[in-house]
């Protein structure tokens, strides 16, 4: 089995919230090096999300077992897409008024 396979068999014995997954902890499982950003299995869990629907929070990785749970990582997505905007908004007016 394929490291892609290894981790949707993780993260699909990982539903809910309560049972998330830290990327750690997937790389312990999956015999990978720990790394600061865990890089090599953040990728993984890409590659797994194009098939799942695999939720991330602070505490990690999961599958959502309800639209209440999928619901708060929509917000939290949103909220990140807003003050990325913002930020973009803000250096392009920033730009503008230094180069003026």
């Amino acid at each position: 089995m394929n490291d892609v396979n290894l981790v949707k068999e993780i993260l699909l014995r990982h539903r809910g919230r309560n049972n998330a997954v830290k990327s750690k902890e997937i790389s312990a499982l999956l015999g990978l090096p720990l790394e600061d950003t865990q890089a090599v299995t953040r990728s993984l869990i890409r590659k797994v999300s194009e098939m799942l629907p695999v939720v991330s929070c602070y505490d990690g990785y999961f599958i959502p077992e309800n639209e209440i749970e999928l619901g708060m990582y929509n917000a939290e997505m949103q909220r990140r897409i807003d003050g990325i905007k913002h930020r973009m908004i803000k250096t392009n007016e920033n730009y503008k008024k230094w180069t003026a």
